[in-house]
């Protein structure tokens, strides 16, 4: 076998180098930590019962998330006062049907009256 080398670049006028290393990406910007918590928080706020109640836990973690890092997080101030506005809707719902329960395991299938309001139980 025959072994050509060009030498080209080893000329006087272009000096031998080493190859510069590689540099490394920057990296990349970081978002807000905070986030993720929020959405998930608005969008369990909208649901009711319990699940309100969860979504305000989660936009408040996800708001000191954000205030930590010091960031604002739009997202989860909307999921705290949702949430909250949902959860006291819930509270008179949840204890109509829990009247309503009550009232069907004592009295029986039909229709029933409880403080001028009918019940139909099936």
């Amino acid at each position: 076998m025959i072994s050509y080398r060009l030498n080209c670049m080893s000329s006087p006028e272009y000096p031998q180098t080493q190859p510069d290393a590689q540099q490394p990406y920057p990296p990349a910007p970081q978002g807000n930590p905070g986030t993720t918590m929020g959405v998930v928080g608005l969008i369990l706020g909208l649901l009711l019962g319990p699940l309100a109640f969860i979504g305000l836990i989660l936009s408040f973690i996800g708001l000191r998330k954000s205030k930590a890092v010091g960031m604002k997080n739009g997202v989860a101030v909307a999921g705290i006062i949702i949430s909250i506005v949902f959860f006291l809707i819930s509270i008179p719902i949840v204890l109509a049907l829990g009247t309503l329960a009550t009232t069907c395991i004592d009295q029986g299938s039909g229709v029933h009256w409880v403080a001028g309001i009918p019940f139909t139980c099936p």
